[in-house]
């Protein structure tokens, strides 16, 4: 990284966990966006303010969106970062809801671009952000950076054995001339890992999921109950993209009421580009199974979040109630998915790779 200019050189030593803040941000921002459409039809478009003012949601989306960036201004803690990640997302979401009224010259919250228009965005932002995580460079005074970002985290919350043998084998990876890493590794070896407190009670349902998941692997029926929940997905979202076109082809005096304009027909078609993506993914994941769990789980979180950040907002637009059901069970496989990954890989670097913690049920 010496070769690079200042600027370059600082921005590219990123955060330990960005990946996982940026998805969070993305899914946040897409939960609010389609629960506030969601709402906003139920309450049939309320109007906050009395009969003379009307303070528009996006408002709100930037309150919540000024919060985060104070809490990462003010915090050094990465529980701070996790809900900013979250509230600065779903900020996000509800501010770019309004963005109809914004580009149309009517200020009309129902302009039909719009919904492509935030495809678009969250599609940019997906794509910028995977770019972001993957472009980490490995180099010592990355992993110097990393070693003291673990430090100063294990200082706020009192530092863990785990969280000291990570910091020191990052230490490792350094300059060791570095006369830095020489005296974080020294004062690193001498503070002794803080005791084993008494378990806060997330704790003690953590260490209780896993040792549930730890047993579930090791059953036979495990990876086919994994792969049948995947396809009946896949499937259930493809059939209901087909019957949406249908049903348009079948009645169009029913379209018409409908208002089945180019935007809508471009989300219909969306819909079902975004189902036949999720299918293509969950077939190449149930592919990999038997070789890795870990490989599946990565490729069925690739078909999950096309289907929240693509598939579902096609969705809304067609049909808010069923979109959000939709929704609901994406997010719901997203969670469990994050941490079936996070336990494979626990186990895999337990056990070593290429063991049976890594092979297919």
């Amino acid at each position: 990284m010496a070769g690079l200019n200042p600027f370059r050189r600082h921005m590219l030593v990123l955060r330990l966990d960005a990946g996982g803040l940026l998805e969070a941000f993305l899914v946040a921002a897409v939960t609010a966006l389609l629960v506030l459409r969601f709402v906003l039809a139920v309450t049939e478009y309320p109007t906050l303010g009395g009969n003379h003012l009307h303070i528009a949601h996006m408002l709100w989306g930037g309150l919540a969106m000024m919060t985060a960036i104070v809490m990462l201004l003010v915090s050094l803690s990465r529980l701070s970062a996790e809900l900013a990640a979250v509230l600065g997302g779903g900020g996000f979401g509800v501010f770019v809801d309004e963005l109809g009224k914004v580009i149309s010259r009517d200020n009309n919250y129902f302009y039909r671009p719009t919904v492509a228009i935030i495809y678009v965005i969250f599609i940019a932002l997906v794509l910028a952000f995977r770019r972001i995580a993957r472009t980490t460079p490995s180099s010592p005074a990355v992993n110097l950076a990393h070693a003291l970002e673990l430090t100063m985290e294990a200082v706020i919350r009192d530092l863990d054995a785990e969280e000291k043998q990570h910091a020191l084998a990052l230490l490792t990876r350094c300059d060791q001339s570095d006369p830095l890493v020489g005296a974080l590794s020294a004062s690193l070896r001498r503070i002794e890992a803080a005791p084993p407190a008494s378990p806060h009670w997330v704790v003690q349902v953590r260490h209780s999921l896993d040792r549930s998941y730890r047993r579930l692997v090791a059953r036979p029926w495990f990876g086919r109950l994994v792969v049948a929940a995947f396809v009946a997905v896949s499937l259930v979202a493809l059939v209901q993209a087909v019957r949406r076109i249908a049903e348009l082809a079948e009645a169009p005096e029913v379209s018409a009421r409908i208002i089945a304009t180019s935007a809508q027909q471009f989300a219909q078609t969306g819909s079902l580009a975004a189902s036949l993506a999720v299918g293509g993914l969950v077939v190449v994941g149930i592919a990999a199974f038997r070789r890795s769990r870990l490989d599946a789980y990565r490729w069925f979180l690739r078909a999950t979040l096309v289907s929240i950040f693509i598939g579902q907002v096609f969705a809304f637009y067609l049909q808010q109630l069923e979109a959000l059901v939709g929704l609901t069970i994406g997010v719901l496989f997203w969670v469990t998915l994050r941490y079936t990954i996070h336990e494979e890989e626990d186990m895999i670097a337990q056990t070593g790779a290429g063991c049976a913690g890594d092979r297919g049920g």
